[in-house]
């Protein structure tokens, strides 16, 4: 088979995308790039000889739309403004963290425009992009043995954090397989092997995001999966299929938890259950029963009485500090301090001091939590309303194709979008590169069948 310049890029791209699964090490210390970054290089060099060396520049810019590229455009031009803003008027000295948060951002974007052209004229390499997504569905047979599960994979506290280094990372990493897994269990299939193959490999990745218990994750999982078994009910639409299909993804879920490792059950029901001015430790959980835990949440008698909350029960009597919530002080903060007196932003500047502190009385990291208010931080409306516009063309785009074709790769992609969305409320996400190349597979046509 004959290999076309063009054809060898796309390739390249689907190989950088696939990186993806390796995270490990932070760039600001070691100044040694990722996988990713390296084919992030790769790709965009051999993209540019190919469009210098077949006249290719102006294909390049007409293939994707000129309302695309004005909400781009009015996305990075109004960071930059907030940045010139903040350096020149405000006096906010431009750091080496605040050149590498703008970098990664704007590679984010750079690979969703590479993902827009490349699968202009050759749907296939939609869903080649999407099954490179899927990679670290791989992680999911560790759940089977995890005592068996490599110290280089693990936390210090044993949370799995696979080939990232964050809990953060590899939960939002694990959700685009997760959803890919069940959808592909409520479609029929000709092979109905096939069928139980991906019903097993939803309870494994399910699992082992129970056992990450990222809370922004586990939101982000319901809000997909509800999306999922809505948009699939409402599809010719009966009772009967609405009911199976929601028994079907109930089900998945309890095994998923079934299969979680005991500790980790412990952890997860009590990132569930309570909020963060109540939160217990893995040492303090250690030895309680599930149905204890689920008990104490729902039965407990709490007072609050000179800053403590007093959980009582028949076992004992227990005194916390009253802590709120950490992102409820947050985003107040950031909203009252910066982005309501910065109508334009101040840049890529979102590391700056909060001195907000936890339960633990230990200082939360810095910057919004919240990839909404990060844009706004960064650039003002102006940047947020350019990404909504983005996402608004994106869901248009799906719905449009969902309704002439109602396949599973579409779905996924309409899911996994939404589900990204919900998870990074609670994230400073910009250069969280998978949302990028959803997002830009969704503002995109698939093949028809």
């Amino acid at each position: 088979m004959k290999l076309s310049f063009e054809k060898v890029n796309k390739i390249l791209l689907g190989v950088t995308i696939a990186a993806l699964i390796f995270r490990k090490g932070n760039f600001f210390n070691s100044y040694i790039p990722k996988p990713f970054e390296l084919g992030f290089v790769f790709v965009c060099v051999s993209t540019l000889v190919y469009l210098l060396t077949h006249n290719k520049i102006k294909t390049f810019f007409l293939s994707i739309s000129k309302h695309i590229w004005i909400a781009v455009v009015c996305l990075v031009a109004s960071i930059l403004l907030g940045w010139g803003i903040a350096s020149s008027f405000m006096r906010i000295p431009t750091t080496l963290n605040t050149v590498l948060e703008f970098g990664t951002f704007f590679i984010g974007l750079c690979i969703f425009i590479l993902v827009l052209f490349y699968t202009r004229n050759d749907h296939r390499f939609s869903k080649y992009y999407l099954y490179a997504l899927i990679v670290p569905g791989i992680y999911s047979v560790f759940i089977l043995i995890p005592t068996f599960v490599p110290q280089n994979l693990l936390a210090i506290d044993g949370n799995f954090v696979g080939l990232t280094g964050n809990v953060n990372i590899v939960s939002k990493t694990l959700l685009l397989p997760a959803l890919f897994f069940v959808t592909y269990t409520l479609f029929p299939l000709k092979n109905r092997w096939y069928q139980i193959l991906f019903a097993c490999l939803s309870i494994m990745t399910i699992g082992l995001l129970f056992w990450i218990a990222s809370r922004g994750a586990l939101v982000g999982l319901a809000a997909g999966l509800l999306f999922t078994w809505i948009l699939f009910s409402i599809n010719n639409f009966t009772w009967k299929k609405t009911i199976f299909s929601g028994v079907i993804i109930l089900v998945i879920v309890l095994l998923g938890f079934l299969l979680t490792p005991y500790s980790r059950k412990q952890v997860v029901l009590t990132r569930i259950l309570y909020s963060d001015a109540v939160q217990f430790s893995q040492v303090e959980i250690k030895e309680k029963p599930l149905g204890s835990i689920v008990k104490e949440s729902i039965v407990k008698k709490t007072t609050k009485e000179k800053g403590t909350i007093t959980v009582t029960n028949s076992e004992h009597v227990d005194s916390k500090p009253v802590v709120i919530e950490t992102r409820f002080q947050i985003w107040p903060y950031y909203i009252k301090n910066y982005i309501l007196r910065n109508p334009f932003g101040i840049g890529p500047n979102t590391h700056i001091e909060s001195k907000i502190t936890n339960t633990n009385g230990e200082y939360v990291s810095t910057g919004p939590h919240n990839t909404y208010l990060q844009l706004l931080l960064w650039g003002g409306i102006i940047a947020l309303g350019g990404f909504l516009y983005l996402l608004w063309s994106a869901f248009i785009n799906l719905r449009h194709q969902l309704k002439q074709n109602f396949l599973p790769n579409i779905l996924i992609v309409a899911t996994a979008l939404f589900a990204l969305l919900v998870t990074i409320l609670f994230d400073d996400s910009l250069s969280l590169y998978s949302l990028w190349v959803i997002l830009g597979l969704a503002l995109n046509k698939w093949p028809h069948h």
